[in-house]
C-alpha cells in the first residue's frame, strides 16, 4: 500500500510578515501605474515626444520601486513557508500552538 503523507499545515504569519505583505503591495501600486501610463503614452513614444526620456526615467524608478515590493512579498512568504515546515522546538521555529 502506498504510504499517506500526513496533511501539510497552511502558513501562519506573524505581525511583521503581515507588514512585509501588506507593504509591498502598496509599493507594486507605482510600477502598476507605470505600466498603464507606458500603455496610455505608446504614440508618444512612436512619435518621438522630447519629454519621453525624462519619463522613462520615472518608469525605471516606478519599477525598481515595485522589484523591492516584490521582494519583501518574496520574503515574507518564504519565511512563513520556513517556519510552517520547521519541526516544532527546533531552533528558529516557533513553538507550537
Amino acid at each position: 500500500m502506498s504510504e499517506q503523507m500526513p496533511p501539510s499545515t497552511p502558513p501562519r504569519y506573524t505581525g511583521g510578515q503581515i507588514a512585509m505583505l501588506v507593504i509591498g503591495i502598496i509599493l507594486l501600486l507605482p510600477g502598476v501605474c507605470s505600466l498603464l501610463f507606458m500603455i496610455g503614452m505608446a504614440s508618444d513614444v512612436a512619435r518621438g515626444d522630447p519629454y519621453v526620456g525624462a519619463v522613462v526615467g520615472l518608469w525605471i524608478i516606478c519599477f525598481l520601486i515595485s522589484a523591492a515590493g516584490i521582494a519583501l512579498i518574496y520574503v515574507a512568504r518564504k519565511r512563513a513557508r520556513a517556519a510552517a515546515t520547521a519541526k516544532p522546538g527546533a531552533e528558529g521555529s516557533p513553538p507550537p500552538p
